[in-house]
């Protein structure tokens, strides 16, 4: 009877092992990860922070990932459009702004998203190359980018 009752009192303790594991907090890496891919093709962060707080106050892994994807989106889009200024033409004349003011908008975009991201990189001691492994992007150069784009934004948005 002696060895049932150790082993009844060594599974419910270990059941509240698991329990607590389970209940512990998502690490940053997770959250960061969680965060990229809830962002998806957008240039801002708010459409992600907006969903995240339906659920739940966004964690700082969270804010780092959001920042990240954001500002990788915002990057390519800015890109693109200074490489190709006639992609900004006719397909956006709905929007009722000229080329100059869409660049602008996404020059800030850009601008909002890396800055965000720095900092709160900075806050949580992670390097480029940590945020970007733990966001797991198919790093196309994203960790060249961002250390290129620290000493400030594109020419074009001067």
């Amino acid at each position: 009877m002696r060895a049932g009752r150790s082993a009844l009192a060594l599974a419910i303790a270990l059941t509240g092992v698991g329990l607590a594991r389970a209940a512990e907090p998502p690490t940053v890496q997770v959250e960061i990860r969680r965060a990229v891919g809830i962002v998806g093709g957008f240039t801002s962060e708010e459409p992600a922070l907006r969903q995240e707080r339906r659920a739940r106050e966004p964690s700082p892994g969270f804010l780092l990932g959001v920042a990240l994807g954001a500002w990788m989106n915002a990057a390519a889009q800015l890109d693109f459009d200074l490489k190709n200024p006639q992609a900004m033409g006719p397909a956006h004349a709905h929007l009722g702004k000229e080329a100059n003011d869409l660049l602008r908008d996404e020059c800030r975009e850009e601008a909002v998203a890396f800055d965000h991201m720095e900092s709160r990189a900075k806050a949580l001691e992670l390097t480029p190359e940590q945020v970007v492994a733990a966001g797991r992007v198919s790093d196309g150069g994203t960790v060249e980018l961002w250390m290129q784009r620290r000493p400030g934004p594109p020419k074009a948005c001067l």
